[in-house]
């Protein structure tokens, strides 16, 4: 005969389950940076609470708070991943380092070097420090609010001789040097949606537009998920990648 359920125990069983699905609700998500099993890829978002990696295989992720942590197969089941604990706005967070992770541009070696692609034009280059405007990306860039900015060149890029105009026509010429970065001329404001007109040598001019990152932005990932949404996602994962360097 089937005995009735009683009120207590259906409530203890309804609370069990509401408990199941609220811890289940709030198990931290991670992104894969790096790995070699071929059942994951980079950019792909996973429950660290249930991770399965076969052996032999590696898997390097990163949180929404920054935190990385890498992981040696055989595993089956949660995975402790320091810092990764839920917050307000870790769905974000996680949402723009996934979005950076699988679709960014290849990682290099070396900040600075960009891999040619045959048939294809050369990538924008970035220098990971938001107080220098890379003389190498046209478009977009994001600059830190309050720097006094210096231009920045890639290590394989030489310049001579420089001159930067800006929206009103006033324009500065002056000798670059040999460092891989020279001082903007005084009198350049940098101001958001300001443009600079920067000319190298005999070249065409390089157009750029500045966005100022905010200063109350100090998070390195709070700063990248802003810039990424801002028009600088491709300069947010020059950071990010140097960040997983670190």
């Amino acid at each position: 005969m089937i005995q009735p359920v009683r009120p207590r125990h259906a409530a203890a069983c309804l609370a069990l389950i509401a408990l199941a699905i609220a811890v289940d609700t709030q198990a931290a998500k991670v992104v894969v940076t790096a790995t070699d099993d071929p059942l994951l890829a980079p950019g792909m978002v996973i429950d660290s609470e249930k991770v399965t990696l076969a052996a032999g295989k590696t898997l390097t992720i990163i949180t929404a708070t920054g935190q990385k942590a890498v992981l040696k197969g055989p595993h089956d089941g949660p995975w402790a991943v320091g810092g990764s604990g839920a917050g307000s706005n870790d769905a974000v967070r996680t949402a723009a380092l996934a979005s950076l992770l699988a679709t960014g541009p290849a990682r290099t070696s070396s900040v600075g070097v960009v891999r040619a692609v045959p048939g294809k034009a050369k990538a924008a280059v970035f220098s990971p420090d938001l107080q220098q405007i890379s003389i190498a990306a046209p478009g977009v860039q994001c600059v830190a609010e309050g720097a006094t900015p210096a231009l920045w060149r890639p290590t394989d890029l030489a310049v001579t001789k420089a001159a930067v105009a800006d929206a009103s026509g006033k324009e500065a010429a002056f000798e670059w040097g040999g460092s891989q970065t020279a001082p903007l001329p005084g009198g350049f404001a940098v101001v958001d949606q300001g443009a600079l007109s920067m000319r190298l040598d005999e070249q065409p001019p390089i157009k750029v537009t500045l966005r100022v990152v905010p200063a109350s932005i100090t998070d390195p990932i709070e700063r990248i998920v802003w810039m990424n949404g801002n028009q600088c996602a491709a300069q947010a994962r020059t950071l990010l990648d140097q960040m997983l360097r670190e």
